[in-house]
């Protein structure tokens, strides 16, 4: 079993979202059901959001580069799982 490692940004609005960020990606990986891994997918869209409209993004801190990177890719993974979901008729 692979461990997830602890992500370190130090950033107040990161570690605000983060712990639901991670549940709801676990529960995506552990569901069963189509339809529940569309809904937790929809979650994790909306908390990933408001990390990447944070009023305080600043291009030259690299906490803020590397939440913003996570960010995208975690955001990417949720549109991912969303589209197969409506592709397989949910």
């Amino acid at each position: 079993m692979h461990e997830e490692e602890e992500i370190k940004i130090a950033c107040s609005m990161f570690k605000k979202y983060e712990s639901e960020i991670k549940n709801l990606t676990q529960k995506i990986n552990e569901s069963k059901k189509i339809n529940q891994k569309s809904r937790y997918a929809e979650g994790l869209l909306k908390e990933v959001e408001k990390l990447l409209s944070c009023p305080d993004y600043d291009e030259i801190k690299l906490d803020c580069k590397n939440c913003r990177t996570i960010s995208e890719f975690r955001k990417q993974t949720a549109e991912l799982v969303i589209k197969t979901c409506k592709l397989r008729g949910i």
